[in-house]
């Protein structure tokens, strides 16, 4: 709520209601649909009357109307459909679904070497993480997110797909330099990495100098590791809402040191923007890292030229 407030972005708090909807569907098993239904309104209704006395006129407006708008959202749920998968069927789905069998029978030894193998098969980097790695930790996450395997089996298959991925660095780094420097992280407390380590790597595949500085990496932080390497490229990742202000903080911070800087910047939280991150100062948002690979490789010969 304090970040729909901030940015006056009411699709935000929308998002937050439905997603946490879902996930109580999944694990207040033991309630009728009815009764949890319930129990939510009056969860944030609580919320709505503490929230009140901290707000000034223009946001109590909001405030009111953003909760009766959820507790619309909400009823629409009840009557509504359960929640509908989001997964994309590869042409990869027999290597998809079989490291996923090793991941969840907690076979760490094939696992480790699966996508050294793929690579061994002839299958190009890019593409085992693109279309195989990305897919699989998308549904990892659903299969937490319905609560078909536990947080540590997902802590487990997370870090398992790590070091599997690691098995590939001898290759990844055998790429020639193309003397261009990338930083990416997550911001503040967000601690959902995966999806800009993947991005990293593939910056390094594709010859860049690519500085992970991983998850939770304080401001001050980032601004000195920058004035240390001077990069081409800052990439900036937020899966939950609430750092989309310390994100947007940071952007209008570097700018001010670095006007020139090309900053990109993706994850969930994004989604449910428009262009409020260009207003920023951020140059590009994407879902895709081979399309960010491509538009920074167009962007650097530009300025080369």
């Amino acid at each position: 709520m304090y970040t729909a407030l901030k940015l006056k972005k009411e699709a935000v708090f929308t998002s937050y209601i439905k997603w946490t909807y879902h996930y109580l569907s999944y694990l207040m098993i033991y309630v009728s649909r009815e009764k949890m239904t319930k129990q939510i309104k009056d969860f944030y209704e609580a919320i709505r009357f503490c929230i009140l006395d901290e707000v000034n006129e223009e946001e109590r407006g909001l405030v009111q109307m953003y909760f009766e708008h959820a507790n619309d959202l909400i009823d629409q749920l009840r009557k509504g459909k359960p929640y509908e998968s989001f997964r994309r069927m590869s042409e990869y789905e027999q290597e998809i679904e079989r490291y996923l069998d090793l991941i969840l029978h907690n076979q760490t030894r094939e696992a480790l070497s699966y996508f050294q193998m793929l690579e061994n098969r002839g299958i190009e980097i890019d593409t085992i993480y693109v279309q195989i790695i990305q897919e699989i930790m998308h549904r990892i996450g659903e299969l937490w997110f319905e609560n078909k395997i536990s947080v540590a089996q997902e802590h487990y298959a997370t870090a398992t797909t790590q070091m599997a991925m690691a098995q590939l660095y001898p290759s990844i780094f055998a790429a020639p330099s193309n003397h261009h420097t990338v930083i990416g992280c997550c911001m503040g407390g967000e601690l959902h990495e995966m999806g800009i380590r993947v991005i990293m790597d593939l910056f390094t595949n594709h010859g860049y100098n690519s500085i992970f500085l991983g998850a939770g990496v304080p401001v001050e932080s980032l601004l000195k590791k920058m004035e240390e390497q001077s990069p081409d490229l800052l990439v900036l990742s937020v899966t939950m809402p609430q750092h989309l202000i310390l994100c947007q903080e940071t952007i209008e911070a570097v700018k001010k040191g670095r006007p020139g800087l090309r900053i990109a910047v993706g994850g969930r939280a994004f989604c449910d923007m428009d262009d409020e991150w260009r207003q920023w100062g951020a140059d590009i948002y994407t879902k895709d890292a081979e399309e960010l690979i491509q538009w920074t490789n167009q962007e650097l010969r530009l300025t080369e030229e």
